[in-house]
């Protein structure tokens, strides 16, 4: 994933910087999940790369079921690429949102993050279709 320019820079000067999935993975186990039923993907630049990773995981571990959380305006998109990246491996794709998002997609011209992000997963999602976009 690409980082900001100023973590490269303080990474560059040695500073550590927890990774995202650190962070969640942390947040996991201290909710009770089991280590062993997470499985972390390495660093990817899109939804099309991390479907890449899920099959090849699927594949290695014999996986059947796939439980992918993700925020609820980007359940579709990541359904969708996930779906297609798992054909023909017989595993389920189970999508959920977080608990935890507050977003409200329903009224998503009410505030300026959710329009944002909306216009961003909208024109990704019709990209993904036309089969276009990452």
């Amino acid at each position: 994933m690409v980082k900001d320019w100023g973590e490269v820079e303080l990474i560059r000067r040695g500073f550590e910087f927890p990774l995202e999935s650190d962070v969640q993975l942390e947040a996991l186990k201290r909710m009770g999940v089991d280590a062993g039923a997470i499985a972390v993907l390495g660093e990817k630049d899109n939804t099309k790369e991390e479907g890449a990773e899920i099959r090849a995981q699927v594949i290695q571990n014999h996986w059947t079921r796939v439980i992918v959380v993700t925020s609820k305006q980007h359940t579709r998109r990541a359904r969708l690429a996930v779906s297609r990246n798992l054909a023909g491996t017989g595993a389920q794709v189970i999508m959920r949102a977080s608990r935890y998002d507050r977003t409200r997609p329903e009224r998503w011209w009410h505030d300026r993050p959710t329009i944002r992000f909306t216009l961003f997963e909208s024109q990704r999602l019709l990209g993904y279709w036309l089969g276009i976009a990452d």
